[in-house]
């Protein structure tokens, strides 16, 4: 900035926060940003010189304290069912794919049993297609077959 001011020389950076958040608005296609608080943050912004916003320095080093202090936790029940294990595998992410489909079908016990009823080998191919399994990942017919099986003794689905 101070370059900028004192010579002919200038940059594309970014010189404080509002034009980083106009610039990830647009980038996002953000419509929303630039229907409703766009123009209210314009007036704050205008309303007082750039040495009364923090600089992005500042708001970067604060994203990363928040990150480093920051705690990690689970939502929602598919995500539980997937990340259990200290090492997440295959059988995680079927477990997830049941947890996922018992919670979408539970008013509908005939629709549950439909799926759970499907061979083994077109979920395990789907499986392998959703999550990109390729080669030594793949999942089997015979791998499915057994995590299904745990599955349903361990939710007690029938």
């Amino acid at each position: 900035m101070d370059v900028k001011e004192g010579s002919g020389v200038s940059s594309d950076n970014f010189r404080s926060i509002r034009y980083a958040i106009n610039f990830a608005a647009k980038i996002a296609a953000n419509h929303h940003y630039d229907m409703y608080p766009k123009s209210e943050l314009e007036r704050l912004f205008n309303k007082y010189d750039d040495r009364y916003w923090p600089s992005l320095p500042e708001i970067i080093d604060a994203i990363g304290a928040n990150a480093e202090h920051a705690e990690i936790y689970v939502v929602d029940e598919v995500t539980e069912v997937g990340t259990q294990s200290q090492r997440a595998s295959s059988v995680d992410c079927v477990n997830a794919f049941y947890q996922l489909v018992q919670l979408a079908t539970h008013h509908d016990a005939a629709m549950l049993k439909k799926v759970f009823s499907l061979p083994n080998g077109e979920i395990a191919t789907l499986l392998n297609i959703v999550y990109d399994w390729k080669d030594e990942k793949t999942l089997s017919t015979e791998q499915l077959k057994n995590y299904k099986s745990r599955y349903k003794k361990n939710m007690d689905v029938r």
